[in-house]
């Protein structure tokens, strides 16, 4: 199991907000037993990157701060990404719980188209940020970094820059990462007139790439973030995805695929931790990778996805 080298762990599929393009509405409403949770770490035992995040708010999970906690002591790189809604609730203990880097979904500045995209307050979310931060320098911390996640739509692109300036003015350090809308079978099929509109060319994917790595290079980066970020970019080389190569994703059901992308269709999961050995879904991944390699083409349960340039 040494090929794992970045698990993503999905705590639930619940959430306080009711962003438009979230299609977490559509599977099971469900937390994942921390004792599953405890299991997955334990049979993987030390792992490069736990990324603790999927289609629900990680913060309402009842245990996630013992899940933290817990992670902490087998990752060498622990992250999670928040709606922001529940920082100030929980930014003593995220902090004390030494996370790498905290990512927080905004896709624009303006408070009300906020609350239209998302459902939610800008202006909670930018208080706990403050809480986190401040938090930091009392305690003369440097973790967890803070970064902004941006789901890009063609009506907000122009937001990008507003979205750094208000990075600068808050003091965050963990970089802007941006994910275009997801065009897997599971989230277009779910996706609206509206958001089918607002999907990218793949000519403006690259453009924006180009034009997030200036801004990250004009902003403050904590330097220990960026391996945390590495795993997490489309891939750029044809047939090469390292999600599929080196990653895991465990559904809050306990069902597993390559990753989270992946959540419906004939082959989508590799098993469930409910009914089966864990050695036989990592077997069944094994044997996955083979086929996929002999074939040369591209995994049905990955069809058009943009890390998988075919």
């Amino acid at each position: 199991m040494k090929d794992i080298t970045y698990l993503q762990i999905e705590p639930t599929t619940k959430c306080n907000f009711a962003c438009i393009f979230c299609c977490r509405n559509k599977l099971e409403q469900r937390d994942m037993n921390i004792d599953l949770f405890k299991q997955v770490l334990e049979e993987l035992q030390q792992i490069h990157h736990i990324h603790i995040q999927g289609e629900g708010e990680p913060l309402l999970h009842p245990d996630i701060i013992e899940m933290f906690q817990f992670a902490r002591q087998k990752a060498y790189v622990l992250t999670t990404i928040t709606n922001g809604s529940l920082l100030s609730k929980y930014y003593k203990a995220l902090v004390d719980c030494e996370i790498d880097r905290i990512g927080i979904s905004i896709e624009t500045v303006d408070k009300e188209r906020f609350r239209k995209i998302r459902g939610g307050s800008l202006d909670a979310v930018i208080k706990g940020i403050k809480q986190v931060v401040q938090y930091k320098k009392d305690s003369g911390k440097l973790k967890p970094a803070l970064g902004f996640e941006v789901a890009l739509l063609k009506d907000n692109l122009s937001e990008l820059k507003r979205i750094s300036d208000l990075y600068r003015d808050l003091e965050m350090d963990g970089g802007i990462s941006v994910q275009p809308l997801n065009t897997t079978p599971f989230y277009f099929d779910n996706y609206d007139d509206y958001l089918k509109e607002q999907i990218l060319t793949d000519t403006e994917n690259l453009y924006l790439a180009k034009e997030v790595e200036k801004i990250n290079r004009s902003i403050t980066v904590n330097e220990l973030v960026n391996r945390s970020l590495s795993l997490r970019q489309p891939a750029m080389k044809e047939k090469d995805c390292p999600l599929l190569s080196s990653g895991l994703f465990v559904h809050s059901t306990g069902k597993v695929s390559f990753c989270c992308l992946i959540k419906s269709g004939e082959n989508a999961f590799l098993g469930d931790l409910y009914h089966d050995q864990f050695s036989n879904i990592i077997n069944e991944r094994f044997k996955r990778l083979k086929k996929f390699a002999l074939s040369g083409r591209c995994p049905e349960e990955c069809k058009n996805c943009m890390r998988w340039q075919q």
